[in-house]
């Protein structure tokens, strides 16, 4: 059977409207720069660790336009600026490793120590604690609110309940592959191919 230009353009359509609901969630996450998660969580850049088994190796991809993804980003980004410093000099960790928490605090995941962060928890005693959350979920420094404080610079720039990492960890990649069955559909009907 041939299919003309249109009928192929009207079949990549239906593909893309298709796609699995998480995979268009994943890209409405990227318009928006975040989407909402339950865990956040970071690991010590202390060299206890080798580099490469941070956060279990899952540590965020220094594609990130945040460029907090590695300890040196985050050493200059974060831990010298006394604004946004955090307790320890600290990575985040990918919001998919950070699945496995189960409960706020430190805990061993994949032979890496991390710290967890609930993202429903919105307000610290002090400043270090909101400033160590705001990096867990890609944000910078804390604001106080009420004698106490909450991650992110301002209310704006950290929304509750958000992981700023979630784009680039599945937003990405779903709407790319995405884009990738497009065009090769469009160009299978533009070269005339059979199917």
């Amino acid at each position: 059977m041939h299919f003309n230009r249109r009928s192929l353009a009207l079949l990549a359509c239906a593909i893309l409207a298709l796609q699995p609901v998480s995979a268009m969630e994943g890209m409405s996450g990227m318009a928006s720069g975040s989407s909402t998660t339950t865990w956040s969580c970071s690991a010590k850049c202390d060299g206890s660790v080798a580099a490469d088994k941070i956060c279990g190796g899952k540590n965020v991809s220094t594609a990130s336009t945040l460029g907090l993804g590695t300890c040196a980003e985050t050493k200059k980004a974060i831990f010298d600026v006394p604004k946004y410093a955090t307790s320890a000099h600290m990575v985040p960790c990918d919001p998919g490793y950070c699945k496995m928490c189960t409960a706020a605090g430190e805990k061993t995941m994949m032979g890496s120590t991390v710290t967890c962060y609930n993202n429903s928890v919105t307000m610290y005693a002090n400043k270090t604690d909101a400033n160590d959350h705001a990096l867990a979920r890609g944000c910078k420094g804390s604001h106080e609110m009420m004698s106490k404080f909450m991650p992110g610079e301002t209310h704006a720039s950290c929304e509750s309940g958000k992981n700023y990492f979630d784009a680039v960890a599945s937003g990405a990649a779903s709407g790319g592959a995405a884009a990738a069955l497009f065009a090769s559909v469009v160009v299978a009907g533009v070269g005339g191919f059979l199917v």
